[in-house]
């Protein structure tokens, strides 16, 4: 029985360009609930220890594993993976300074 969400048929691939403003959301939505969730429910300072486990994490994971375990089609640029966590992380975190308790 096939899988309906998966087409092998030739033409059913999604176009590069959509695939990466997918990943970037995903980056950058990463980045906000580091903040955001920390921020919600644990004392003050949890949110900049999210803000700080994002950085660390977020460089691993992309100079890190992607470099090793990524193939190049799928694995793009690092450097705007990085760039997409932080906004997110930079945001959230201005958000949270500007308007939380």
């Amino acid at each position: 029985m096939a899988d309906p969400l998966y087409d092998p048929s030739p033409g059913y691939v999604v176009p590069p360009a959509t695939y990466n403003r997918v990943c970037q959301a995903g980056h950058f939505l990463a980045g906000l609930c580091a903040v955001f969730g920390p921020a919600a429910v644990l004392p003050y300072d949890w949110r900049f220890y999210g803000a700080g486990l994002m950085l660390v994490w977020a460089l691993c994971k992309e100079f890190g594993y992607d470099m090793i375990w990524e193939t190049k089609d799928g694995r793009g640029s690092s450097l705007e993976d990085f760039g997409f966590y932080m906004a997110g992380d930079l945001l959230a975190l201005a958000l949270v300074l500007q308007f939380g308790n």
